[in-house]
C-alpha cells in the first residue's frame, strides 16, 4: 500500500518559487492550504496587495490529506453547543459551502464537486438518542434533516441522521485552481518559505523566514497551529489529534451519500469515483497526536474495518492527517489583538476543514475590510479573544493536566537503548548513555541524532511509525527522521546532539 494521498496521487502540483530578500504587500498570508488561498483570493478581490507564504508546497499539510466532505454536518457536534453558538456554526459553515460552490462554478473548477446527502448512524441505544438530540436541534434551526431507518452502507444500523444536499470533491484540484487564480491576478506565492517570527512593528507587522521578510500592515496565521502562541495561549486553548485514511480500489456497490457513525471510535466513509477508478475511502481510528499506541487506533483497525465490511475492495494507498481541536468545540477565526487587530488566526475545525476553512476566510476577509459577508454577530462565536463558556472549562483543565502528565511520563519512560537498534529508514526514542535521543536513520544509512524534546515547549517526542516521524504529544508538533519540522507549533528543528 503506498504512503501517499489520493489527492497527491491524482493531481499535478503547481510549483512556486521560494522567498529571497524582502517582500512588501498590505496582508501577508502565511499557509498554503485552504484557508489561507481562500482568504488571499477573497482579499486579492478586497482590493487589497496579498502575498502568501507556505513552509512546504501548496496543499502539503492537512488540506491535501483530508477526506473532503464538504459538509456542515459536523457529527453530533451542534448538541454539544449552546443554541446560539450552534446557530452561529451551522450559518457560517452554510456559508462556506456555498462560497465552495460558487468558486467552482465562476473559475470552472474540474474537481469533480458532487452534491449528495450525509448520513450520522447509530449502532447503540445510546448512540440513537444522541442522534434524537442532534434532530431537535437542526428542527431548532430550521435545517432540512431526518431520521432515516437505513443507509446505503453494508451493515445494520439502528437509524441515522441524514442531512440532503451536502457535498464532496477532490480538495487539491479545487485548491490548485484557486492558487492559479492568484497567481493570474497577481499576488505571489512562495513555497518552501516557513515563517519561524511573527514581529508587530513600526511597518504593522514582519513575517521572519530563513531566507527573507515580509513586511505588511497585516498577517493572516493560517497554517493549522498558529505561528503565535500570545496573547492566544492556544497551547492551553487546543490539542492536535490525527487520523488515517486509506483509499481503496475495486468498490462497484455504487455509494450515495457520506457516512460517519455516531460513537467511538470514529470511522467514516466516502465514495470517489471518476471515468479510470471506483474509490472507496474509509476514515477513522484517530488518537491525540503523540499516542499512537492507545488501543484500537491507527491504521491496522482501518485495514480490518475494510476487510470486514468491504472485501471485494483492494487498499492502494493510505495516509494520515492532523487537525486542531479547541477546548469549546468551536474554531478560533479573526483577530487576534483587540487593540490594533492586524493579525488574524485561523485554526481549530476539529477535522471538519472544508467548509469551516471556507468560513474563516470570509470572517477573516470581513472583520479587515468592513465588509459583511458572513454578519458579525456570526463571527463574534469564532472569535480568538471570546470567552470560553464554562462548560469548556473540563476541557481547559483536561488539556492542562494531559499536557503536565504527558511531559512527566514521557520522560520517566523512555526505553534504554543504542543507536545501531534502529534500521534504515526507521526511527526511535532512546535513552542513551543517561541522554534522552531522537534517533533517525534515513534509507541509505545516514544516522542523526537529536535531542529528544521539542523546540516548541520542550515537551518529550515520541516516534511515529505509521509516518516515520517524531511527534509531540503535549502539542502537536511534528519532525522527520532528520529532525525537520514536519508541522508546528515548533518552528526550529529537533536539536542535534553535540556527542
Amino acid at each position: 500500500m503506498k504512503q501517499i494521498s489520493l489527492w497527491e496521487e491524482t493531481s499535478s502540483p503547481p510549483k512556486y518559487k521560494r522567498l529571497s530578500g524582502t517582500h512588501r504587500c498590505d496582508i501577508a498570508v502565511a499557509g498554503g492550504g485552504l484557508s489561507g488561498i481562500t482568504a488571499a483570493l477573497l482579499l486579492r478581490r478586497a482590493g487589497l496587495n496579498v502575498c502568501v507564504a507556505e513552509a512546504g508546497a501548496i496543499g502539503s499539510g492537512t488540506s491535501g490529506r483530508t477526506t473532503a466532505k464538504v459538509t456542515v454536518q459536523h457529527g453530533l457536534k451542534l448538541k454539544g453547543l449552546s443554541q446560539e453558538t450552534a446557530r452561529a456554526y451551522m450559518a457560517a459553515n452554510n456559508a462556506g459551502l456555498v462560497l465552495i460552490e460558487k468558486l467552482i462554478r465562476d473559475l470552472n473548477i474540474d474537481c469533480h464537486f458532487e452534491r449528495l446527502p450525509a448520513y450520522v448512524y447509530a449502532l447503540t441505544e445510546k448512540e440513537r438518542r444522541d442522534i434524537i438530540k442532534e434532530k431537535k436541534v437542526y428542527d431548532k434551526l430550521g435545517v432540512n434533516a431526518s431520521i432515516e431507518k437505513s443507509v446505503p452502507l453494508p451493515f445494520d444500523i439502528i437509524c441515522a441522521l441524514k442531512t440532503e444536499n451536502q457535498a464532496q470533491f477532490h480538495p487539491l484540484k479545487y485548491l490548485y485552481s484557486l492558487a492559479d487564480e492568484l497567481t493570474k491576478e497577481g499576488v505571489p506565492i512562495f513555497e518552501q518559505t516557513r515563517v519561524n517570527k511573527v514581529e508587530r512593528n513600526d511597518y504593522g507587522v514582519t513575517l521572519h523566514t530563513r531566507d527573507g521578510r515580509i513586511h505588511a500592515d497585516a498577517a493572516v496565521l493560517a497554517a493549522g497551529y498558529p505561528l503565535v502562541e500570545f496573547p492566544g495561549l492556544f497551547f492551553i486553548r487546543m490539542h492536535q489529534s490525527r487520523s488515517y485514511i486509506i483509499a481503496a480500489k475495486g468498490y462497484k456497490e455504487g455509494m450515495r451519500g457520506i457516512f460517519i457513525n455516531a460513537g467511538e471510535p470514529v470511522n467514516s466513509v466516502r465514495s470517489y469515483n471518476t471515468d479510470a477508478d471506483n474509490w472507496l475511502l474509509a476514515v477513522g481510528y484517530g488518537h491525540k497526536t503523540g499516542s499512537e499506541y492507545e488501543a484500537n487506533t491507527g491504521i491496522e483497525p482501518l485495514e480490518g474495518f475494510l476487510r470486514r465490511y468491504f472485501p471485494k475492495t483492494r487498499a492502494y494507498c493510505g495516509w494520515s492527517a492532523q487537525d486542531c481541536i479547541t477546548v469549546d468545540g468551536m474554531p478560533y477565526a479573526g483577530a487576534l489583538y483587540k487593540d490594533n487587530p492586524n493579525v488574524y488566526v485561523a485554526t481549530g475545525y476539529a477535522k471538519w476543514g472544508m467548509t469551516n476553512s471556507a468560513a474563516a476566510a470570509m470572517i477573516i476577509c470581513d472583520e479587515h475590510t468592513g465588509n459583511n459577508m458572513i454578519d458579525k454577530e456570526v463571527r463574534a462565536h469564532f472569535s480568538p479573544l471570546r470567552v470560553a463558556p464554562a462548560a469548556s472549562a473540563k476541557g481547559f483543565v483536561k488539556q492542562t493536566a494531559d499536557t503536565l502528565r504527558t511531559f512527566a511520563a514521557g520522560n520517566i519512560n523512555i526505553k534504554a537503548g543504542a543507536y545501531d537498534d534502529v534500521p534504515a529508514g526507521e526511527g526511535a526514542v532512546r535513552r542513551v548513555d543517561g541522554h534522552a535521543a531522537a534517533i533517525g536513520r534515513e534509507k541509505d544509512g545516514t544516522l542523526h541524532v537529536f535531542n529528544a524534546h521539542c523546540t516548541h515547549m520542550r515537551c518529550p517526542v515520541e516516534y511515529n511509525e505509521e509516518s516515520r516521524s517524531f511527534d509531540c504529544r503535549c502539542h502537536g508538533s511534528r519532525f522527520g527522521l532528520n529532525g525537520e519540522v514536519l508541522s508546528g507549533p515548533a518552528k526550529r528543528p529537533l536539536e542535534p546532539m553535540e556527542d
